[in-house]
């Protein structure tokens, strides 16, 4: 290895040398930017923006940064500017007033490494300091030295450990590890906080946070060198799958050094090793790995491995494969999904006492249920948003998003392709929009207007007003792949080149994921929106969304239609109310108010929406209708069973199919309205509520009442502190609703059958779930026929009754027979009626279905010999509204019982033996039809038996 320097002597100097620069305080070299706040009249904290943590790269410097492009060293000698310190000018001298100096400097710069010595040909970087009294530093956002601070969550107020005048050069080693810059693989952002020591000193005290130190000196100073080595190339992130199809997939990962990456694919076995020669690899080297995968078979398990071109295999084991959705509907089959809500967890200090971290611990629990239950991969895992807390970084997306998936036992990153919608946090990456503020306005159709006086702050969510809002330039649209021009049914090119909205098919279900934060063409989600029927709108998402909908209406493929995004219409738990119209809270409420409400008065079928944002698990009963406060919500309005006038929808049930009290819901592929739709709010897989972060959110616990499908716990109170902090006032948790413990949402579709269930942290019970059936209690009866096709294990007098095949899941039934004949039911029905009404039961009574019997043309075969021929016996009686015909090219023997109104026609080959047995009432006409057959078939009386010569074959 040989060893060079950077020379960053941290004012670093932005080319690389082959020559060893010693440390060299004091050559001023421009580009650095200094934050501090004067403490006077104001909280001491650090640097703030809705950009993100000011340590990461995309964070966008507020007015706080005072002194921007200076040069190090930089510090202070109270009293006074400038000054030495231990014989070394500062270049960016500090003024303060005496004793009143801030206890904690910040300061920022981006370096770009050259091409001819990048990134990747460096093993490790030396970083050499001077710092008085303590320093924290960070390489794209993640820490990397740490000297005479304490380990561990800081603040602006934090104390270095007092140890005097500090003149000694510190080294530390620094793996290339870190993480790796959003924009460019050889950029590196470096940040650092120099803190002085307090103990002794006098503090005035601004918040929590002391900001005055009466410390007579500050300084930093810094170097950077690199060593030169071969990187061994590593996966940094993933790989994980995106947008999958019958005939394709892709898989993305990333890697430590830039370089050309390869998917190696088969479906025989695992690939652990270099020589699969179905391979596709990439055409332009980066550290950002995307790789499309097509040309697959449909409804297929396929095994991968990553490799690059030198070769080299990075990662393959029996882990590594995922499944092809199928091509055409399967009713057979079973898609599951796993669906999580703010997965992510908070680490600022700020916002940690509010809430609980859950993620390792819901991850635990799914784990425990898929092993309880023996279940594969799950096909599809949505994300509802939130995704990598706190301002949706690259940085935070590696390290509380991947990081700890990747490391889960479950393999999912690896196995399921992921479907993500945005949330407010993955928009907060970025700086403010440029005259956006106060004074910018909104007009009555929730569009921003340049210009005006209008206070629309909390409408643009006060301090996340993100310019990534308009530009979607935030790492949620670099990390995730989205379906092209909007997805399934879209072919409009006028769409947003980048959109948190997209559709798509996965077997007999459509999806439907919205951006619920983002602006397009000034609107968010519901601005502008029309009302119903008219779609006349300039609102790009609500246009698509509209034309999406209507298209899947009229697809014979869709069964369901499932739709997903951030916000929740209705919400009253886990820190927002959708009633509330503080800070962002409105969006809920305009949600609610008309998007919600057009979907309603269209009637569009759609049967499940998914959000989070609420850090709880709530989920309504079948609802619609209620468009407005919660107060309105009446549940016999609004969980309506009789919306269609004799069709039962189960509406008012909670759904868990345990019982006739608990039946599932209902719903039909072609009622001409939508009979309701199960709205889940599912936001605890990463964190739960335990405190406010608003003084309005004061009912956080509350539970919405539209939200009553659940049952958890029996009503209670609790003291909670009221708006004004003075004191508490008894707030009531309702039982529908839980927010003590976190989970993550499960879905299972077969057919016409779709389950769904709340899977708790830790233990994986299922502590929710419900059942939606779609077009099962029909009046229509099925018509079961009697056929040669079935011989001979099934013959007229012998017939299987199986369960209707739209009850998936349903393992054993009753069954109820026509008065004429009971006959008790063990899975056969023997002798059975042709043409009156069997009735079918599921277990718990709530599934009904009508069978009848009925004879096919077929012609029953001749099994015996000329001189032997077989014979066909029936006896079954015969009530029919249509006529029935047996044939068979053996002899007849029938001694059916008919109806006066049933019409029967025999016709056989050889023979045919009638009994007449005389049913209570007298039939007339005789219900004996003979065709041309020849011989005329002779009666002889008073035998009660018909004789026909027939020579024709049988039809």
């Amino acid at each position: 290895m040989k060893k060079i320097n950077i020379l960053i002597v941290l004012f670093l100097v932005n080319y690389v040398t082959f020559a060893q620069f010693p440390l060299n305080f004091g050559i001023t070299n421009i580009g650095w930017d200094y934050s501090y706040r004067p403490p006077v009249g104001s909280v001491c904290s650090s640097p703030t923006n809705s950009s993100g943590s000011w340590t990461t790269p995309n964070y966008t410097k507020a007015g706080e940064w005072a002194l921007t492009s200076n040069a190090l060293p930089i510090g202070y000698l109270s009293p006074g500017p400038g000054g030495v310190y231990g014989g070394i000018s500062i270049n960016a001298p500090l003024n303060f007033v005496a004793a009143a100096n801030p206890t904690t400097l910040y300061i920022r710069k981006t370096i770009t490494l050259p091409l001819a010595l990048p990134r990747s040909a460096y093993t490790t970087f030396s970083l050499k300091i001077k710092a008085d009294d303590g320093v924290r530093i960070y390489f794209n956002g993640s820490e990397v030295a740490n000297h005479n601070l304490p380990t561990g969550s800081i603040n602006a107020g934090t104390s270095a450990i007092c140890k005097g005048v500090d003149i000694t050069d510190y080294t530390f080693t620094i793996p290339n590890t870190f993480p790796i810059h959003p924009s460019d693989p050889d950029k590196i952002t470096i940040t650092a906080e120099i803190h002085q020591c307090t103990p002794t000193a006098t503090t005035t005290t601004f918040g929590s946070d002391a900001c005055l130190v009466s410390s007579s000196d500050l300084f930093f100073d810094c170097e950077l060198t690199g060593t030169l080595g071969s990187v061994t190339p590593l996966i940094t992130r993933g790989p994980y799958l995106q947008l999958p199809q019958p005939a394709g997939m892709e898989v993305r990962w990333s890697t430590n050094t830039s370089e050309l990456g390869k998917v190696c694919y088969r479906t025989t076995s695992p690939i652990t090793a270099l020589g699969v020669t179905s391979c596709v690899a990439e055409t332009i080297a980066s550290t950002e790995h995307s790789v499309r995968l097509t040309g697959l078979a449909d409804n297929t398990k396929y095994f991968y491995s990553i490799e690059n071109a030198n070769p080299l295999f990075l990662e393959g084991t029996a882990n590594h494969y995922f499944t092809t959705p199928p091509t055409a509907v399967d009713n057979t089959k079973t898609t599951r999904i796993w669906v999580t809500g703010d997965c992510s967890e908070t680490t600022t200090p700020s916002f940690t006492s509010m809430y609980t971290p859950k993620q390792s611990q819901v991850n635990a629990g799914f784990q425990a249920f898929k092993t309880a239950n023996s279940l594969p991969a799950a096909d599809l895992w949505l994300l509802l948003g939130d995704n990598a807390y706190d301002n949706g970084t690259n940085t935070e997306y590696s390290t509380k998003f991947f990081d700890p998936y990747d490391a889960l036992t479950s393999n999912v990153m690896k196995q399921t392709p992921i479907m993500p919608c945005v949330g407010n946090h993955d928009y907060y990456g970025g700086g403010n929009v440029p005259g956006y503020g106060p004074t910018h306005p909104i007009d009555i159709n929730n569009q921003l207007v340049p210009g005006g006086t209008l206070d629309v702050m909390n409408f643009l969510g006060g301090s996340s007003n993100s310019l990534f809002r308009q530009n979607k330039n935030n790492p949620f649209f670099s990390v995730f792949s989205m379906p092209a021009n909007g997805g399934k049914y879209s072919t409009s090119t006028s769409i947003p080149g980048k959109k948190g909205f997209y559709s798509y098919n996965h077997n007999n279900i459509h999806f439907v994921a919205l951006d619920s934060y983002g602006f397009y063409n000034d609107y968010i989600l519901y601005g502008g929106a029309p009302s119903f029927p008219s779609v006349v709108t300039t609102n790009p998402q609500l246009t698509w969304l509209i034309s999406d909908l209507n298209a899947a209406k009229l697809d014979p493929n869709v069964k369901w239609t499932i739709m997903y995004w951030h916000h929740s219409p209705y919400t009253n738990g886990g820190g927002h109310f959708s009633d509330d119209e503080t800070a962002d809270e409105f969006i809920l409420k305009g949600i609610r108010e008309n998007v919600i409400k057009y979907l309603d008065d269209a009637n569009y079928k759609i049967d499940l929406v998914l959000n989070g944002h609420s850090h709880s698990y709530e989920r309504s009963k079948l609802l619609k209708n209620h468009h407005y406060q919660e107060n309105t919500f009446i549940p016999a309005v609004n969980n309506n069973p009789g919306l269609i006038t004799g069709f039962n929808s189960n509406a008012s049930s909670n759904g868990k199919f345990t019982s006739s009290t608990t039946c599932p819901y209902i719903k039909s592929s072609i009622n001409s309205v939508n009979e309701g739709t199960i709205y889940v709010v599912t936001g605890s897989a990463g964190q739960i509520q335990v405190k406010n972060n608003a003084p309005d959110f004061v009912d956080f616990h509350i539970g919405h009442n539209a939200l009553n499908g659940a049952y958890f716990r029996p009503n209670s109170t609790i003291p909670f502190p009221d708006k004004n902090g003075t004191g508490f006032v008894n707030k009531e948790i309702r039982s529908t609703i839980e927010d003590s413990k976190g989970g993550s949402f499960y879905i299972e579709v077969k057919g016409n059958r779709l389950d769904a269930k709340f899977v708790e942290e830790i233990t994986g019970n299922v502590t929710d779930n419900f059942t939606i059936m779609k077009d099962v209690s029909t009046t229509t009866p099925i018509v079961k026929g009697i056929s040669v096709l079935d011989f001979p294990s099934q013959t007229p007098d012998l017939q299987i009754l199986p369960t209707p095949v739209n009850w998936p899941g349903i393992t054993s039934f009753t069954l109820t027979a026509p008065s004429a004949l009971p006959i008790p039911f063990t899975g056969t029905v023997l002798t059975p009626n042709v043409g009156p009404i069997y009735k079918i039961n599921d277990p718990t009574g709530c599934l009904t279905q009508d069978y009848r019997f009925h004879f096919t043309p077929d012609c029953w075969p001749n099994t015996g010999t000329i001189t032997s021929p077989s014979v066909l016996t029936i006896n079954n009686y015969i009530d029919s509204p249509v006529s029935e015909l047996i044939r068979s090219n053996g002899i007849i023997e029938a001694f059916n019982t008919i109806s006066s109104t049933s019409t029967v026609e025999y016709q056989s080959v050889r023979s045919v033996k009638l009994s007449y047995i005389p049913p209570s009432i007298p039939l007339t006409p005789s219900p004996f039809k003979f065709f041309a057959q020849t011989p005329t078939p002779t009666l002889t009386m008073p035998h009660p038996y018909f004789l026909a010569n027939i020579i024709s074959t049988c039809p």
